[in-house]
C-alpha cells in the first residue's frame, strides 16, 4: 500500500508538471487591436474648471508652496505664504552699539518644478507684515494679511543640493 501511495503521488506530480504545456499565455487568444474600433466625437466639447469649495487650515503646515505656474489648460496658480519670525526668547538685552552686517532668510526645499537656473523668471519678494500672526490662532489658505509694500529682498541664491547636503533658498534682506 505504501508503494501504491508513492506511485500515485509520483503520477500526480508528473501529470501536473507536463499537463500545462499549452504555449499560449493568458491574453494571447484575445482578438487583435484591429478588431477594436475607437472613435472620437469632436462635436462635443467638455469644459472643466477647478472650483475651490473651501479653504484649508494652513497655520501648522510643514510644507509651504511658493511660486507661480501658468499652465495653458489650468491657468495661472500662485503659491505664497506669510510667516512671522521671532526670537527664541524675549530676555535678550538690547545692544546699543550693534551694527547689522547682513540679514538672510534661508529655507530648505524638498522639490521644485521648472528650471532653477533661469533666475530671471524666479524673483522672491519679502514684505513686512503690518499685523501680527499669533501661534494660538487658526489660519486658513484663503486668508490675506496686510503688509507694508516695500520689498525687503535684495538678492537671492538657490542651491540645488547634492547627495550630502539639502537644497535651500537663501534670501538676502535689506539691512535697515
Amino acid at each position: 500500500m505504501n508503494i501504491f501511495k508513492k506511485s500515485a503521488y509520483l503520477f500526480l506530480f508528473v501529470a501536473v508538471l507536463f499537463a500545462c504545456n499549452d504555449p499560449n499565455v493568458i491574453g494571447i487568444d484575445l482578438p487583435g487591436a484591429v478588431k477594436f474600433t475607437f472613435s472620437n466625437d469632436s462635436t462635443e466639447n467638455i469644459v472643466l474648471n477647478t472650483i475651490s469649495e473651501d479653504s484649508l487650515e494652513s497655520d501648522q503646515s510643514m510644507y509651504l508652496l511658493l511660486g507661480i505656474i501658468n499652465d495653458p489648460i489650468f491657468g495661472e496658480n500662485k503659491g505664497s505664504f506669510c510667516q512671522q519670525m521671532l526670537l527664541p526668547a524675549n530676555n535678550i538685552d538690547e545692544i546699543e552699539d550693534a551694527v547689522v552686517d547682513s540679514v538672510f532668510i534661508t529655507y530648505t526645499y524638498s522639490d521644485f518644478y521648472g528650471d532653477l537656473n533661469e533666475n530671471e523668471d524666479f524673483n522672491i519678494s519679502v514684505y513686512e507684515l503690518s499685523e501680527s500672526i499669533y501661534r494660538d490662532s487658526v489660519y486658513y489658505s484663503d486668508e490675506t494679511f496686510n503688509f507694508i509694500p516695500q520689498n525687503l529682498a535684495t538678492n537671492q541664491f538657490i542651491y540645488e543640493g547634492d547627495s550630502t547636503s539639502s537644497s535651500y533658498l537663501k534670501i538676502q534682506l535689506d539691512n535697515s
